[in-house]
């Protein structure tokens, strides 16, 4: 429904873009009024299913005792966060639709509803856990994401620190204007800001994308040549280790009790839907 309702956003805004150049054209305005017709009832669909899916999750909240009962779980703050973005894509679109103009912004509407089908494909992972296949797998991606989440503190001071140096290094390269160490060589330097230099360091620490002309450059070529010798070193070889074992342990935990941990996952499913059935009623014999 997302997919065919941004489809809808961009071509009422291809289609404004026509109307404003040709206004008496008959087949234009025809053409508005259909895509018009198909952006009211994809909206108007996707907030009727939407209002089903909040009042289920509404419902969800108040059966427990206290709010952080329901916030304690990640898939229910999944599930707002995914509810709420939504009826903000809906409401921007509705204006800007009902308006005529782009009050809100093209661009800022496709943006917010990337993320909102962002959201909806990652809770397929929630809905895969009735499956026993997969319900152990969901599991280790939990368990490996919360067993990880001091390891990421560690990675993200030392991706500041790199691209801390990087960048006031960079500062020195006024007059070196073929000279830059934030591995960005389409952005001019005056251009550059520091989450450019922390981005950097990932690409050359993480992922391997550097050039060798980089570092050997400008004032503090020395200096940034040890920096990037260094910072290749950490990333990709000791924190990588790291993660590779903290992965090995987690998985083979998970798997030495992948029955009792795939019942767990199903079982939590179950609770969280629970109140739909009427177990007394049910079980009353």
């Amino acid at each position: 429904m997302g997919i065919l309702t941004g489809n809808t956003v961009d071509e009422w805004n291809e289609n404004k873009g026509q109307r404003l150049l040709h206004p008496t054209d008959t087949d234009i305005i025809n053409l508005d009024f259909w895509i018009t017709l198909r952006a009211i009832i994809y909206t108007g669909i996707s907030l009727v299913i939407m209002m089903i899916f909040a009042a289920l999750e509404v419902t969800d909240m108040w059966k427990g005792e206290t709010l952080s009962d329901y916030f304690n779980s990640p898939w229910n703050c999944l599930d707002m966060l995914s509810i709420s973005m939504n009826y903000v894509f809906l409401v921007m679109f509705i204006t800007d639709l009902i308006l005529k103009e782009s009050y809100f912004g093209h661009n800022l509407i496709l943006d917010i509803g990337s993320w909102c089908m962002f959201f909806m494909w990652i809770k397929v992972f929630y809905w895969f856990r009735l499956f026993t296949t997969y319900a152990k797998y969901i599991k280790l991606i939990i368990q490996t994401i919360t067993d990880m989440r001091y390891f990421f503190a560690m990675v993200l001071i030392i991706m500041l620190s790199f691209g801390n140096f990087m960048y006031v290094a960079n500062n020195t390269l006024e007059e070196s204007p073929g000279a830059n160490y934030i591995q960005r060589e389409y952005l001019p330097k005056k251009n550059f800001n520091f989450v450019n230099s922390v981005l950097s360091v990932y690409m050359f620490g993480a992922l391997g994308q550097f050039s060798q002309q980089t570092y050997i450059a400008g004032y503090e070529k020395y200096s940034a040549s040890a920096m990037f010798i260094l910072g290749t070193f950490m990333v990709s070889v000791v924190f990588m280790n790291m993660l590779i074992a903290i992965m090995s342990d987690t998985f083979a935990d998970v798997e030495s009790n992948k029955e009792i941990n795939t019942l767990k996952e199903q079982i939590a499913m179950i609770s969280d839907y629970e109140w739909l059935v009427d177990l007394q009623k049910n079980f009353k014999d």
